[in-house]
């Protein structure tokens, strides 16, 4: 990642107000929406580090949770993480990210299907033309009570199609009735760390023009 300056922006699920500017977390805004809405869609130069205070996140949008023409670069990257660490933060329905580049997700917790009661398309996390990607410290979870398509919607967990540079580390990832983990076209990265479990079908595959990965432990 190395030590990028950044932009911090604030959301609490609870006390956020969106009329706010989210630059502190006394002045922290509502929604994930209204943060990412502050980043410039031409790239400025500037990092932004989206800081979500702990709580859980009602799905944004129809419950497609979907973000997109965000990008940044090695010395200003694009970070959403939990700000007080790992389990402290819950992300309902998931995420749809589209045309991004130097995006991290850390420390993350993603719920999508009927179990969370909040659901979009076929898949927890989905990510599309994308290029430097990093997933660090994320649980992605679909429904866990059942692992065939009479009672699980999440066809997919991890969903990655087109897109280049994707770091996949020590994260768990659960509950589809197909596949945990599906690259498509995805070239260079590595998956190492994970524990991937609750699948109706394949564990994980990486396929279609997929290349040049390290895949361990």
């Amino acid at each position: 990642m190395g030590m990028p300056a950044l932009h911090d922006l604030w959301v609490d699920p609870v006390n956020g107000d969106d009329t706010r500017d989210g630059s502190s977390r006394q002045q922290a805004l509502r929604t994930i929406s209204a943060a990412w809405a502050l980043i410039p869609s031409e790239w400025s130069g500037v990092g932004f580090q989206i800081n979500l205070l702990p709580g859980d996140y009602p799905c944004e949008g129809d419950c497609i949770n979907f973000f997109a023409d965000r990008q940044g670069t090695f010395d200003a990257p694009l970070v959403l993480r939990a700000a007080e660490g790992r389990g402290t933060v819950t992300l309902h329905g998931g995420l749809n990210l589209l045309h991004v580049r130097y995006l991290y997700l850390l420390d993350l917790t993603l719920w999508a299907g009927r179990e969370a009661g909040a659901a979009f398309g076929n898949n927890v996390l989905h990510i599309e033309q994308a290029d430097y990607v990093l997933l660090r410290g994320l649980t992605l979870r679909g429904p866990q009570d059942c692992i065939t398509d009479e009672c699980n919607d999440m066809q997919e967990v991890l969903k990655v199609n087109q897109a280049q540079h994707v770091y996949l580390e020590d994260s768990e990832l659960s509950g589809a009735y197909q596949t945990v983990l599906d690259f498509f076209s995805v070239q260079y990265g590595h998956i190492i760390g994970n524990r991937i479990h609750h699948c109706g079908g394949r564990g994980a595959y990486v396929k279609g023009g997929s290349a040049h990965w390290l895949i361990a432990n």
